[in-house]
C-alpha cells in the first residue's frame, strides 16, 4: 500500500507530495518556486509528471495499491498521466474517505456524532465541510491533528513562501523566522495528512478488511 498526498491548489499548481509505503513519510518537492525550500530541507526535487510516473512503476513492480483520502488524488493523477494510462492499467486506487465514512457509520456512528466541530470558530457551512475531513475522522482513533493544522491553509502558506524565496534568490536562511513558521507548518499539514491515513488504514482493516475491499478500486477508469 501507498499512501499519498498531494499539494496543490485549484489553479493546478502543485507544491509539494507526501508518500509512505507504510514506515516514514518522504516528502518531494513539486515546484521549482520551492527549490530553496528542498534545499535547506534536503527534499528531492521533481516534475509533478517524473514523481507520479516513477511513484505508479513503483506501484506496478510491487503490486501495490495507491491510497488517498477522497478522489482527488485519482483525478490529478489521471490529469498528470492522460497519456500514459495503459502502462498503468492494472493498478488499484484506494478511496480512504469512502472507507473511512464506511467504517465510522458501521461501527463509531454515535460517538462520531457527539464530536465537536474540527474547528469550533469556523462557520456553519466550513463545519459541514470539515465533518468528514481526515482530521476530524481522525480523532476517532486519538490520533488529533496538530494545534497548527489550519485546514484550508496549506496552499496559502506555501504561496508566502513561494514569494518569500522568491524575494531572496531562494536562499531560505535569509527568510524571516514567521516565513520559516509557514514552511514548516505547511509540511507538517501533509507529514500529518500522510501519517493520519496510515493509521486509519491499519484501524479500519483490522475491524473489518471488507471495507477497505470495497472502497478500492481500478485508478484508471476503462
Amino acid at each position: 500500500m501507498i499512501f499519498l498526498d498531494y499539494e496543490r491548489n485549484i489553479a493546478g499548481t502543485y507544491y509539494i507530495a507526501g508518500v509512505s509505503d507504510g514506515g516514514d513519510v518522504s516528502q518531494i518537492v513539486l515546484n521549482e518556486k520551492l527549490r530553496g525550500l528542498a534545499m535547506h530541507e534536503c527534499f528531492q526535487i521533481t516534475t509533478p509528471f517524473t514523481f507520479t510516473y516513477e511513484l505508479l512503476n513503483e506501484a506496478v513492480k510491487k503490486k501495490d495499491v495507491i491510497a488517498a483520502y477522497s478522489s482527488a488524488e485519482k483525478n490529478y493523477i489521471n490529469e498528470i498521466l492522460s497519456s500514459n494510462r495503459n502502462e498503468f492499467r492494472d493498478v488499484k486506487y484506494l478511496n480512504m474517505r469512502k472507507a473511512a465514512v464506511k467504517w465510522v457509520n458501521k461501527y463509531h456512528h454515535e460517538k462520531f456524532n457527539a464530536l465537536p466541530p474540527l474547528v469550533v470558530n469556523a462557520r456553519e457551512y466550513e463545519q459541514a465541510r470539515h465533518r468528514k475531513s481526515l482530521a476530524s475522522i481522525s480523532r476517532l482513533i486519538s490520533n488529533p491533528a496538530p494545534p497548527d493544522y489550519a485546514i484550508g491553509h496549506t496552499t496559502q502558506r506555501f504561496n508566502q513562501v513561494i514569494s518569500a524565496l522568491e524575494l531572496r534568490n531562494q536562499n531560505y536562511v535569509e527568510l524571516t523566522p514567521t516565513q520559516k513558521t509557514k514552511a514548516t507548518k505547511a509540511l507538517k499539514h501533509n507529514r500529518f495528512d500522510v501519517s493520519a491515513m496510515l493509521k486509519l488504514y491499519n484501524r479500519i482493516k483490522g475491524d473489518n478488511e471488507n471495507i477497505i475491499e470495497k472502497a478500492t478500486s481500478p485508478l484508471f477508469e476503462h
